[in-house]
């Protein structure tokens, strides 16, 4: 069961994602800075204050704006003492403006924000995630596992059948009459051929799970291009393993907030370098 205090945090970062999309994408803010912050505590004249969502816009030469954010993810309508306190909360931070965003507010609430101009009401609506799609039939792919091997093909007969395993991280490399660092060539060269290899994974018709892929290049060099340990290489061949994983996170959030956009994030995705959560926003604004 979902926490009062889970609850809020949900709707604060639907919040902060909507309108933190809706001033990424203002054309008046392009050459102007912008911070936004959630729980941002403010201590004024010793009464310590919290706000659920605050943001600070710079419009150049001294002159900023001050907007700030409470949200209640109540089931229960708002009353007017909340509104009351968010007033107050207004004045100490010096705001120009302040957005209440609430699932319903009661009559005396919505007349005692019309006492105060620098307030506006917003309305969120929450979503049964049960019945939300995911967008654009969103999934994630992570390549979870890749074993390469990397054969340097010498120009001299000789030294071909002679030749032995070439260390990376030992090996001298010159390429064009310059040191080349062999193991992040090497590396680079994987994780290219790895992302042309994707462009053709058909993720969108594939359901959760891993899948085994097999990827090749080749590269040429002409006469003296390339050395590898004082050898002359004619080519260079690598052969790639991948272990592909797609997932497909369901939404556990789904936030509207009325004028401003609505936000959806999905379950947290565990990945080989750590975990991922992903959310789609979009802006009425």
């Amino acid at each position: 069961m979902t926490s009062p205090l889970e609850k809020g945090n949900a709707l604060e970062s639907a919040v902060r994602a909507i309108e933190t999309a809706i001033l990424e994408s203002s054309p008046a803010l392009r050459e102007n800075k912008f911070k936004i912050e959630s729980k941002k505590h403010v201590n004024v004249d010793g009464v310590r204050h919290e706000v659920d969502v605050y943001v600070e816009v710079d419009l150049g030469k001294g002159y900023k704006s001050t907007f700030i954010f409470e949200c209640k993810n109540w089931q229960d309508a708002v009353g007017k003492n909340e509104i009351i306190i968010f007033s107050e909360k207004i004045d100490a931070v010096q705001a120009q403006g302040g957005f209440f965003v609430a699932k319903s507010t009661t009559k005396d609430a919505k007349a005692q924000a019309e006492k105060d101009r620098r307030i506006t009401l917003l309305t969120a609506t929450e979503h049964n995630v049960g019945e939300t799609p995911a967008p654009f039939d969103f999934h994630i792919i992570s390549v979870e596992r890749r074993d390469a091997e990397i054969d340097f093909v010498p120009r001299d007969k000789l030294a071909l059948q002679q030749r032995e395993p070439v260390q990376l991280s030992e090996a001298r490399a010159v390429q064009k009459g310059a040191d080349l660092n062999l193991e992040q060539y090497v590396h680079e060269w994987i994780s290219e051929t790895c992302d042309e290899n994707l462009r053709t994974f058909p993720s969108a018709t594939l359901g959760e799970g891993d899948y085994e892929r097999e990827a090749e290049a080749r590269r040429v060099f002409d006469e003296g291009e390339l050395t590898v340990n004082d050898l002359d290489i004619t080519e260079a061949k690598l052969r790639i393993k991948l272990s592909v994983r797609v997932s497909r996170p369901p939404v556990v959030s789904h936030f509207e907030v009325a004028t401003r956009g609505r936000s959806l994030s999905f379950a947290p995705v565990t990945l080989g370098v750590g975990t991922l959560q992903a959310r789609y926003v979009e802006s009425d604004i």
